[in-house]
């Protein structure tokens, strides 16, 4: 009896001491990154854009380089926040500057690429844009397993966006039989242009330049058709340099006499063949 009770106190001590040692390395991580004012910043900046801030990120986020990693630690609680405009401040966080400071931050996103990683379909995209060519055989690698659909079109976006032909062909073998519509025009033309591929960007310029009426009315009270182009001017402004079309500070595109608008980017795109895409922005 009294061997099983120093036995269940043993245990219970072990248990205690192994809580207590955990509890003790979770304060010291979490004070250790807090230390860091751009670490305090971050956690602010997130805690406000939780409770409703439209405030942009603080400029000493962008500014610390000598605590990028700790930046990068202390923004991945976010990564799989439940709110998804939380989540995509986080990968914004990523995707704007910190993943800019050193090689070193680079490695460490092109190292969690695997079909396994939370938010893979995220990440491809970002690994992507930044380029970074040491993933392309970790990304392709996904293609082969069960991981969702969604998950291996990000893949293949990312990997055309690194100029991997095959991934470009097969996006465009897909465009071949894409029935163009109002939810074609909201869910695929951003990730199309994401990509930055001319081949896929004629394609897009197709519907600019094409008289079908085949989306829905911004009028709610209004059953009448109009021109895609019209919804497509709104998304692609920013992605092609000295385009026709006037963005706000966050890339949003200004319009405000749609028909004229739609005339001179057609106008514009017959007379610059050439024209150069802005890869400098996701």
């Amino acid at each position: 009896m009294y061997s099983n009770m120093i036995t269940i106190t043993t245990t219970n001590f072990f248990k205690f001491k192994l809580a207590f040692v955990a509890f003790v390395c979770i304060i010291f991580i979490t004070t250790n990154l807090l230390a860091q004012p751009s670490v305090r910043a971050l956690k602010k900046y997130m805690d406000a854009a939780k409770n409703g801030s439209f405030k942009p990120a603080p400029s000493a986020i962008f500014k610390d380089d000598k605590n990028a990693e700790k930046l990068i630690n202390a923004s991945t609680e976010f990564l799989t926040d439940s709110t998804d405009r939380i989540r995509s401040k986080a990968y914004n966080i990523y995707n704007i500057e910190i993943i800019e400071i050193h090689n070193l931050t680079k490695n460490k996103l092109g190292n969690m690429v695997d079909a396994d990683t939370p938010h893979i379909d995220k990440l491809a995209k970002l690994v992507g844009y930044l380029n970074i060519t040491s993933a392309s055989n970790s990304l392709k690698a996904i293609l082969a397993t069960n991981t969702h659909y969604k998950n291996k079109w990000a893949v293949r976006l990312a990997l055309a966006r690194m100029d991997d032909q095959e991934a470009i062909d097969y996006l465009t073998n897909k465009l071949e039989t894409a029935p163009v519509g109002d939810n074609f025009i909201y869910d695929i033309i951003p990730d199309l242009i994401y990509t930055r591929q001319k081949p896929i960007f004629e394609f897009i310029e197709g519907i600019i330049q094409s008289e079908e009426l085949n989306c829905q009315s911004a009028d709610p009270d209004s059953d009448a058709k109009i021109l895609c182009g019209y919804r497509v001017l709104e998304y692609i402004a920013y992605s092609i340099e000295s385009f026709p079309v006037t963005v706000d500070e966050y890339g949003v595109a200004v319009i405000n006499d749609y028909e004229n608008t739609l005339l001179n980017v057609r106008r514009w795109f017959e007379n610059n063949p050439n024209y150069q895409l802005n890869i400098n922005v996701y």
